[in-house]
């Protein structure tokens, strides 16, 4: 069966598209929440009254999920408001387009900054690299995920096709960096703590799982601390 095909939405055009944008961030997919990727690390370094941002924030998932486990002081960051009704009177949404626009929070003002499957959708990863630093205090964190561009099959497309897995015609990923200018840019501002991948697979044999490695894990997550 052929793959229908799902137009690309320029980052300028989203607050036009903000209904189906919107549905689609409903179902979208949260694997860092489902796989329990991050809470361990929250709670052996960042205390209850840290100050966090959620960049990317959709209908609100992960504030509701800090919440529940104790953090208050939380803020969500989106390039139009796709918060859920029930949360707006509890959490600040800023509004604002990170690839043009500087983030609307005074230098030093986070503790620790999440951006879940953000940094594949943005024009200019360069800028809001240079913001999260920017906005997270002296030794704050970035806990940052995205596709897996180092997969062994993207290896393989890439060399075949030019392509890589997921960074197709039917969805909107149109970032990935390189080693190299992965070290000139984020590792700038940032090291790395720790990265952990979501669970390996190889296309056209699902039922065979392979290792949570950069080879074969089919999303990372960074979790990266200001320098």
């Amino acid at each position: 069966m052929e793959k229908k095909s799902v137009p690309y939405i320029p980052q300028v055009e989203l607050k036009k598209h903000a209904g189906e944008v919107k549905t689609q961030l409903r179902v979208s997919d949260t694997w860092t929440l489902r796989e329990n990727i991050f809470w361990d690390f929250l709670e052996a370094r960042i205390p209850k009254e840290a100050r966090i941002l959620d960049v990317g924030t959709g209908p609100g998932t992960l504030l509701r999920q800090l919440e529940s486990r104790g953090w208050h002081n939380l803020k969500g960051l989106d390039i139009a408001d796709f918060m859920d009704a029930d949360l707006k009177p509890k959490f600040e949404l800023a509004v604002t387009d990170l690839d043009f626009e500087a983030a609307p929070f005074a230098a030093n003002s986070f503790d620790l900054v999440f951006a879940l499957e953000v940094i594949e959708h943005l024009e200019n990863p360069f800028h809001f690299i240079r913001e999260m630093s920017r906005i997270l205090d002296d030794g704050g964190y970035c806990i940052c995920s995205a596709p897996n561009p180092f997969h062994i099959w993207n290896k393989v497309k890439f060399l075949l096709k030019g392509n890589l897995q997921h960074w197709h015609v039917y969805n909107d990923h149109i970032t990935f960096m390189t080693k190299d200018v992965f070290k000139k840019t984020v590792l700038r501002y940032f090291s790395i703590e720790e990265i952990k991948y979501r669970w390996g697979y190889l296309p056209y044999f699902p039922k065979i799982n392979m290792p949570r490695t950069e080879l074969f894990g089919r999303n990372v997550c960074y979790f990266l601390k200001k320098i």
